[in-house]
């Protein structure tokens, strides 16, 4: 590595630059991610049956649900609300009011 220096009126600045490496570029195809039939999930994912909670559950598990809910909890232990309890169901509950809705939060 070496140092550069950048006089900013009085002050000096030091910053480490690392060398760049050269990149070498190979021209072929990228492994496959998935083995197997890909006719097969091609249905699956083509269904017209899908509903708002079925896509809701591809992105969320009962685990993950399970997870959020015990973290929400712990976070308001240590915020100093030890009466706070939230069920998985009411996490739930709350995503799909969130994504039904469309509602983000813009910067101001």
């Amino acid at each position: 590595m070496q140092a550069a220096e950048n006089n900013i009126g009085q002050l000096v600045v030091r910053r480490h630059v690392r060398a760049q490496r050269e990149r070498v570029w190979r021209k072929q195809d990228l492994d496959p991610l998935h083995h197997g039939n890909w006719q097969e999930q091609e249905a699956w994912i083509n269904r017209k049956d899908w509903t708002p909670k079925d896509v809701l559950e591809l992105f969320y598990d009962h685990d993950v649900i399970d997870c959020i809910a015990e973290n929400t909890i712990r976070n308001a232990r240590q915020h100093g609300n030890h009466y706070f309890t939230v069920t998985a169901d009411e996490i739930r509950v709350h995503l799909a009011i969130l994504y039904t809705s469309g509602y983000v939060q813009l910067p101001r």
